[in-house]
């Protein structure tokens, strides 16, 4: 919950961001997901990595081997937690952070933009939409964050689990039909394609049974910016970004652990594109030895999660309301701008939008990895 509301306060109030996203021919959705009902509205029919579930960051047969699942909500201590096991919590996390290099990675008292906004934004009707949009992520039971509902579990691991990619495109479709339906309303969202662990290419059938990795799965792919995991081989670290989860504090971590002087510095590249923050990703590793990482008790394979509701809202107050749905503009309707602007109309709005066009700053967490 707090996750997708900071889906909405950072990425559906970015006209641009919207747009780009989920109706880059007419740019409609922009408009709606500016307010958080709007926003709701985009993204229950956009996917994208800001606010889908983030049991999608990777396929369900990496999930068991995660060894650290932290929390943006107890990130003061987790990230200790997890840098002490590593010995770089002295170097690198305790202390040169902040204004004066006097701050540790992340400060007792840390706050996103989304947590003192939460009772604004969410009403009963719209919780409920988060909690079915995210049911994914609500049901994985590496998450910390299952909802007390058997019905709502029941019905919340059925729709995208072990769907070849024609059923999943069907789903897709049919998710984006039914939402303009109920809502008797055009959206404006121009691309409709899915994410995260969705990208798959067809796998040969005599692999899947015993395929440890293969190049179309999501946590192996080159152009994603938060697809497959960064590694620390000094380390032995292998880490899951999950955008809206505090994925620029720590690229920036990892950068200044790699020895980067400029490690601080932020930028339309930096340290986001894979192509020019000097990182390590699991793609630079062939197959066999990319395996053995992801299974290897010699690795520690990391990822923080965040409660989809915050998350979602904080992607709508800084990626729409924040940045005029600049994202959702140039990524969903570029041409024509509508749903950018639909977006912008109210959190369901870009809720709307934002599950029509997928972006890995909203689409489930659940499907960051396979």
């Amino acid at each position: 919950k707090h996750r997708v509301l900071s889906a909405f306060l950072n990425e559906g109030l970015d006209d641009a961001y919207m747009e780009s996203r989920c109706c880059p021919e007419e740019g409609r959705c922009a408009d709606i997901s500016r307010t958080f009902e709007g926003f709701l509205n985009v993204i229950s029919v956009c996917q994208n990595p800001v606010w889908i579930p983030q049991s999608w960051r990777m396929e369900g047969r990496y999930w068991p081997y995660m060894n650290f699942i932290g929390t943006l909500e107890n990130a003061p201590q987790e990230v200790q937690v997890l840098l002490e096991s590593i010995d770089a919590w002295e170097d690198f996390g305790a202390r040169g952070w902040g204004q004066y290099g006097n701050d540790p990675a992340f400060p007792w008292g840390y706050i996103t933009n989304s947590w003192d906004k939460f009772g604004e934004y969410y009403t009963p009707e719209i919780e409920k939409k988060v909690e079915e949009y995210y049911a994914e992520d609500y049901s994985n039971s590496f998450m910390p964050y299952m909802v007390n509902d058997d019905e709502f579990i029941e019905v919340a691991a059925e729709d995208y689990h072990d769907e070849t990619p024609d059923d999943q495109e069907d789903l897709f479709d049919q998710a984006e039909e039914e939402a303009i339906e109920q809502d008797e309303e055009d959206l404006g969202v121009e691309s409709v394609v899915s994410c995260g662990k969705k990208i798959d290419e067809p796998i040969p059938t005599y692999r899947k049974s015993h395929a440890l990795l293969h190049t179309s799965f999501y946590v192996y792919k080159k152009g994603p910016w938060d697809g497959a995991p960064v590694v620390i081989e000094d380390s032995k670290l292998i880490f899951f970004t999950v955008p809206e989860v505090a994925a620029t504090t720590f690229k920036q971590l990892f950068r200044r652990m790699m020895g980067y002087e400029d490690w601080h510095e932020t930028d339309d590249d930096i340290p986001h594109n894979p192509r020019a923050n000097g990182l390590k990703y699991l793609y630079d590793y062939d197959l066999d030895e990319a395996g053995d990482m992801l299974t290897s008790d010699e690795w520690t394979r990391a990822i923080f999660v965040r409660d989809p509701k915050e998350r979602i809202l904080d992607a709508f107050l800084t990626r729409v309301i924040g940045d005029e749905a600049q994202l959702i503009r140039h990524h969903c309707c570029k041409n024509e701008g509508r749903c950018a602007d639909k977006a912008m109309e109210s959190f369901l709005g870009f809720m709307k939008v934002a599950n029509a066009c997928c972006n890995s700053h909203w689409m489930p967490q659940t499907w960051r990895m396979e």
